[in-house]
Order: C-alpha cells, then sequence, then structure tokens
C-alpha cells in the first residue's frame, strides 16, 4: 500500500541518490506498522462497532 510517506521518502531517495537507504527505511516502516496494526487488533475487536 503506498501512502504520501512511501511516495515522499521513494521520491527523496531517488533525488538524493539514496535509493537503497530509502529502501530499507521503508522496509522497516512497513514491519512496524504491521506489528502495530496487529497489536492493536489484539486489544481491539475488528467487528467493534463504532
Amino acid at each position: 500500500m503506498r501512502t504520501i510517506i512511501t511516495e515522499e521518502t521513494a521520491y527523496f531517495g531517488e533525488a538524493l541518490n539514496k535509493e537503497k537507504e530509502s529502501e530499507t527505511w521503508l522496509a522497516d516502516y512497513d514491519a512496524r506498522i504491521a506489528d502495530a496494526k496487529k497489536r492493536v487488533s489484539m486489544v481491539i475487536d475488528p467487528e467493534a462497532e463504532e
């Protein structure tokens, strides 16, 4: 899933000739987001009404 943060990070990585670093950062970011979603789903029932 592409978001503004991932698009901008990839753009600046390319613009600054730091593609490898931006890819590494994005992979870490994606992993942290996945972990956060998992932890939240353990506390909040996804079927719960608002």
